[in-house]
């Protein structure tokens, strides 16, 4: 309960601060009476607005109050982020606006016009942008890769989080679309189906079934699987929703690999398909048994699903795993790629964030994921379907 009185006080403290800032900075377009009265309005119609959406939490669904989380995340960050970074460029500009009105205009004008680019980003990336899949096509080199596993083309997604997203979502009917037109082999989920509850994959799984690959869609568990972060009236509760979401899953389509493997065999030779259970660095749980996973693999080419990309370091890297295919970060949800050059905060608490790496011929693949926890979209960095050919090395 304290929660709740202590988010309105600081969210109202936050937009009333900025605001103020914001009005001292800009006040001298709002000479009349009916400007100063918009602007104060506007900021007033947050404020309640904020007040209200949280003290309505706890009077509905869980699954609907990830909706509305996302919807106050989304406002606040596109109405407020956008207004600190120009507050910030006109208040470290200060010192050239005592050179003359030039320095000045300039100050204010490239302030207002990276501000503009921040809110346009956010506009976008929180509507059509969150389902405007980038289709990264990657091609993996692999040692003595058998002939008939040459061009194997698998899809790689992660991180669906179907419950931050509401029934008319059209993002996942997109996403079935652009996967199907890559014509896979092989389409691989690494986790995160839901946030929490069984049931965020419902309305869904119709969509989800109709994905295709020649050989068949597999996946993992990721953390929010296990519904570690929900309140559970018993641990029976608990696991009969992780039955129910292992149920989902394969009504869906999805084969679940839980540290097990699978021999495919293509044209005369197989893959060895393999699947681990999350395992991550604290505080995100280890249910992953890597030797169970892995186990009779002989001299399979594998292919490792495998959540939490942690676990390439922590593990996998000792296995001489040709390819293991991760997800879990998103890349953080917001980053700036231009060329070759790439910029996402995630790469402060994961080394691999987003995309290949490589250790001693072994290779990590790290999906930012489909979906969207919290901020309703990513800003900067596309989602992305990543499309990955082996090839003899």
């Amino acid at each position: 309960m304290r929660h709740l009185i202590e988010m309105p006080i600081y969210g109202v403290l936050f937009m009333l601060i900025t605001d103020s800032i914001w009005w001292l900075l800009i006040r001298e377009h709002f000479t009349k009476r009916w400007s100063k009265i918009l602007f104060w309005g506007v900021t007033f119609s947050f404020i309640i607005g904020f007040i209200v959406c949280i003290f309505t939490f706890p009077n509905i669904s869980e699954i609907k109050s990830y909706n509305l989380l996302s919807v106050i995340i989304g406002t606040l960050i596109a109405w407020y982020v956008p207004k600190i970074l120009y507050i910030f460029i006109r208040l470290i500009g200060m010192p050239f606006t005592l050179i003359g009105e030039k320095s000045t205009k300039f100050v204010k004008g490239t302030a207002l016009l990276l501000a503009a680019i921040l809110f346009g980003s956010c506009v976008y990336g929180f509507t059509i942008g969150r389902y405007n899949y980038k289709i990264n096509e990657v091609e993996v080199p692999i040692e003595n890769l058998p002939r008939g596993l040459q061009g194997v083309k698998i899809v790689h997604l992660s991180d669906l989080h179907l419950g931050s997203i509401s029934d008319s979502y059209s993002g996942i009917a997109k996403l079935v679309e652009d996967v199907n037109k890559q014509n896979a082999d092989l389409v691989l989920f690494t986790g995160d189906f839901v946030n929490n509850v069984a049931e965020e994959a419902l309305p869904f799984i119709p969509t989800l079934k109709e994905i295709k690959a020649r050989y068949g869609v597999y996946g993992v568990l990721g953390n929010h699987d296990y519904g570690d972060y929900h309140r559970w009236s018993s641990k029976a509760e608990k696991a009969a929703n992780l039955r129910k979401l292992i149920e989902n899953e394969e009504q869906a389509g999805i084969k679940l690999l839980l540290n097990e493997n699978v021999k495919i065999p293509i044209g005369h030779d197989t893959l060895l398909l393999a699947g681990v259970e999350n395992w991550g660095k604290p505080p995100f749980p280890r249910y992953g048994d890597l030797e169970k996973a892995l186990k009779d693999r002989g001299n399979l080419t594998t292919v490792l699903m495998s959540h939490d990309p942690s676990h390439w370091q922590g593990q996998v890297i000792f296995q001489n795993v040709p390819l293991t295919l991760s997800g879990h970060t998103h890349a953080m949800q917001m980053g700036i790629q231009i060329g070759k050059f790439k910029w996402s905060p995630s790469k402060y608490l994961y080394p691999e964030y987003d995309g290949l790496y490589s250790h001693n011929g072994c290779y990590l693949n790290v999906s930012r994921g489909q979906g969207y926890l919290a901020m309703p979209g990513r800003i900067g960095l596309r989602p992305s379907i990543d499309v990955i050919t082996l090839i003899n090395k």
